[in-house]
């Protein structure tokens, strides 16, 4: 099948142990349910087809948190695929990596590309998933060679990233916990920084004192 420029897959990494929090990370409460279903809610709502969930330390508890959190919303389940990756401990690019697989599966050859959301970025906005995903389309019809698009906030480069199909074959051959950045670095003028108004894309949860401050802004 020839690929479909506006098929771009969301692609929640929530396969990380959060060590540095003391792990669970990604299960603790934030609004009123676990801190991973704001990403991804905000994927479901931020796009009309499938949404990859990728899942690993804590995969039955956080694969369970997810599908529970959309179980009153039959469209949502229906568009929701969680995945495990056996291989999280080796890093980031083993979880990207599988979620480049399971939306290449699920799209059936049509894939333009894959948005990178990370697990912890509980404040991102629907707006901005939709946002970014339409100027990358809009990027590539005029430039089929363009690589990648990613937000900034006030200066300040974010996530998540959306990878063209053309970018496939690198993200296959990443190793370790470095995500898509080395694969970001050499794109140069194949990069597009989008300017958005979503403090969410350059705010996770990697501590404790991260964490805390995020409830005590939001209470």
């Amino acid at each position: 099948m020839p690929v479909d420029l506006d098929v771009i897959v969301p692609v929640v990494l929530a396969a990380g142990d959060g060590t540095r929090l003391g792990g669970g990370k990604l299960l603790l409460p934030f609004r009123g349910r676990p801190l991973i279903c704001h990403a991804v809610r905000a994927a479901l709502a931020g796009s009309d087809g499938p949404v990859v969930v990728v899942v690993g330390a804590d995969a039955p508890a956080v694969a369970a948190a997810v599908r529970d959190d959309v179980a009153d919303r039959p469209d949502a389940a229906a568009r929701l695929t969680v995945v495990e990756n056996p291989r999280w401990k080796d890093g980031q690019s083993t979880s990207l990596r599988r979620g480049v697989q399971a939306a290449r599966e699920i799209s059936a050859g049509t894939l333009a590309g894959v948005m990178a959301i990370l697990g912890d970025q509980p404040t991102i906005l629907a707006e901005t998933v939709r946002a970014l995903a339409d100027r990358h389309v809009r990027q590539w019809r005029d430039d089929p060679f363009h690589g990648a698009t990613r937000p900034t906030y006030r200066g300040r480069p974010g996530n998540p990233v959306v990878l063209s199909s053309r970018l496939f074959q690198e993200v296959a051959a990443l190793q370790g916990d470095v995500g898509a950045r080395a694969i970001l670095a050499r794109l140069g003028e194949r990069l597009l920084l989008y300017p958005v108004e979503d403090e969410g894309v350059v705010r996770d949860v990697d501590t404790l004192d991260e964490y805390e401050s995020l409830t005590r802004e939001t209470e």
